[in-house]
């Protein structure tokens, strides 16, 4: 099973580094997927590994078996990837000691998978993937969940705190505005009653006022012969003159 360019499941693992990829690519090795098909441009899934510095990938092809192309090897050079280099250097290595053809030497492959069995393996992978996201899913969704009631119950209390404390400064501020009142009108008593008092004393003061000047008056009528004269009896004086 390839795209429009020939690639298959097995180069577009090689070409990711993702972890879910490298699941992929472990199930299709395992499934027993053709190590070495070329795509559209000619190059096998291990030259992708190398072309996206994907060294899991390419290990891991090498291990199940696959070749190593010697375009795999030039890009390697060209790009001074050393790891790559050496993993290539190895393989040399152990290839030239177990009397084997040297460059381009293919081991035989395992069964290759058949497209019905790929395509049953990455149905599998992503029915795997969907319920683990889906899981995860939930999970979040609970804790968020959590998170908001916790949140709506601190924003109540919050809420009936800030409500008890106006309330309470509601009842201090009605207090106050009594209480004011009711010194006003206990000053507007004591108002009124000083100025009772005021014009009582007042008046206190313009009766003595006119006592003293009435007793002065009658002092000098007592000498005066004309009344004397007149007014024989002490009693009538004081009456004349009053009049």
């Amino acid at each position: 099973m390839t795209d429009s360019n020939g690639y298959t499941c097995l180069h577009v693992s090689c070409s990711r580094r993702d972890p879910d990829s490298h699941q992929i690519l472990e199930m299709l090795l395992a499934a027993g997927a053709e190590l070495s098909p070329l795509n559209k441009f000619g190059r096998t899934p291990l030259e992708e590994a190398v072309i996206n510095d994907n060294f899991f990938a390419a290990d891991l092809l090498i291990k199940a078996g696959a070749c190593v192309p010697s375009g795999a090897r030039k890009m390697a050079e060209e790009k001074r990837k050393e790891e790559f280099i050496k993993l290539f250097r190895d393989i040399a290595k152990t290839e030239a000691e177990s009397d084997t053809v040297a460059d381009g030497a293919v081991s035989l492959p395992p069964p290759q998978l058949t497209v019905a069995q790929e395509k049953e393996a990455l149905l599998k992978r992503l029915a795997e993937l969907e319920e683990k996201e889906k899981t995860d899913l939930e999970s979040q969704l609970r804790e968020k969940k959590e998170q908001l009631e916790i949140a709506q119950k601190d924003f109540s209390s919050q809420k009936s705190k800030v409500q008890k404390a106006l309330d309470k400064l509601d009842s201090q501020v009605t207090a106050l505005r009594n209480k004011l009142s009711t010194l006003n009108r206990e000053e507007g008593q004591r108002v009124k009653t000083l100025q009772l008092e005021i014009s009582k004393l007042t008046n206190e003061i313009a009766k003595r006022k006119v006592k003293e000047s009435f007793s002065r008056d009658v002092e000098g009528c007592l000498d005066c012969p004309v009344c004397l004269d007149v007014c024989k009896p002490p009693t009538q004086v004081t009456f004349y003159c009053a009049s």
